[in-house]
């Protein structure tokens, strides 16, 4: 690497004293942690601007989607191409921020989010519902907002549209304390609990020989696409194709390979992060209450979507009987229900 250092990295020298770049003691893990976050899927590049935690490292849209594409943080250096030598990709001296494998699901979240493009929404830690209330008078949905008294404190409500003659109005904070008293209502019994973990533990078993039989189907298509990145190389040097040709081509293979390699890795890793999954899995269950009012506004409403199936009403006291998500519904129903 011979231009300025990336963020996460700073000047300096490896131990023969030779120019090398080393990794920023501060900036590093945060950017680790940058990857880490989108490669779950859960958050957007803008949802990470946004975030308190990285303001150090002064992400804009431009340059944090450049940041995720940036090979160099996995430890490898693009080599552009040079009269006869065509681009290509090795392993750098420097140290890694992020592995191999997390810089490929950031690939394929890129090139998931690029295609599937999504509603940008703002969301107020005061007032995490705004979008999950339903008016109990008109049907309508309800907005927040905050108004200052005459003390100057603020206080926040969750309301109607008075545009449309409807006065429903209730303060935000006994919304959110029944929404708590709600979540807390919802104990799964030990026995569904125990149950739970045994469908996850059967339902591996019986897919194990499935999972074996699309790795090794998956592995076939890398080989494939690897065999025709091949031809495709020896044509360029053959003079058969120029290099432009050569290089759009060459894009869109890599883009299917990386979706091919974190593919079978996931199916690679189905066994080994079974127990992690189950484990989270019934932590989650079973600390609703706790692990909703930790989350921060994305995952608060992240969780809303995967729970409700409806949005939910409140009369200013109580909620009405909420509409849950069928998966969701049977894991607290009572034990009697599945005799």
């Amino acid at each position: 690497w011979n231009s300025k250092q990336p963020i996460g990295y700073i000047k300096g020298r490896d131990e023969q004293e030779k120019p090398l770049m080393q990794l920023d003691s501060i900036k590093a893990p945060l950017i680790k942690e940058l990857f880490d976050l989108f490669a779950t899927g859960i958050y957007s590049q803008s949802e990470l601007i946004r975030m308190d935690k990285f303001k150090l490292l002064n992400l804009s849209k431009s340059n944090l989607s450049r940041m995720l594409k940036n090979i160099v943080y996995s430890g490898k250096i693009k080599v552009p191409q040079l009269k006869e030598e065509c681009e290509q990709i090795v392993k750098g001296l420097h140290k890694a921020i992020v592995d191999e494998d997390t810089f490929n699901k950031v690939q394929f979240q890129l090139g998931a989010k690029s295609r599937y493009k999504q509603k940008s929404n703002k969301y107020n830690e005061k007032l995490y519902l705004r979008g999950h209330l339903k008016c109990i008078k008109c049907g309508g949905n309800l907005t927040g907002s905050g108004s200052k008294s005459k003390t100057g404190a603020k206080h926040y409500y969750y309301h109607c549209n008075p545009k449309k003659g409807c006065n429903e109005r209730f303060k935000v904070k006994e919304a959110h304390t029944e929404l708590n008293t709600l979540f807390r209502q919802l104990k799964p019994s030990d026995e569904v609990c125990k149950l739970f973990e045994y469908v996850l533990e059967d339902h591996y078993k019986t897919s194990k020989e499935s999972q074996y039989k699309k790795a090794k189907l998956v592995e076939g298509e890398i080989i494939k696409l690897e065999s025709r990145q091949q031809k495709l190389l020896d044509k360029l040097l053959d003079d058969v194709i120029n290099s432009e040709v050569y290089k759009n081509h060459n894009i869109k293979i890599e883009d299917e390979l990386i979706e091919k390699r974190l593919k079978l890795n996931n199916l690679n890793g189905y066994h080994k992060n079974m127990s992690e999954y189950i484990e989270f899995g019934l932590t989650l269950i079973k600390n609703l209450e706790s692990f909703f009012k930790q989350a921060d506004v994305l995952v608060k409403n992240k969780l809303m979507r995967s729970i409700m199936e409806e949005k939910i009403e409140f009369d200013g006291q109580k909620y009405r009987t909420p509409k849950f998500k069928e998966g969701f519904l049977y894991i607290y129903n009572s034990i009697k229900e599945f005799q």
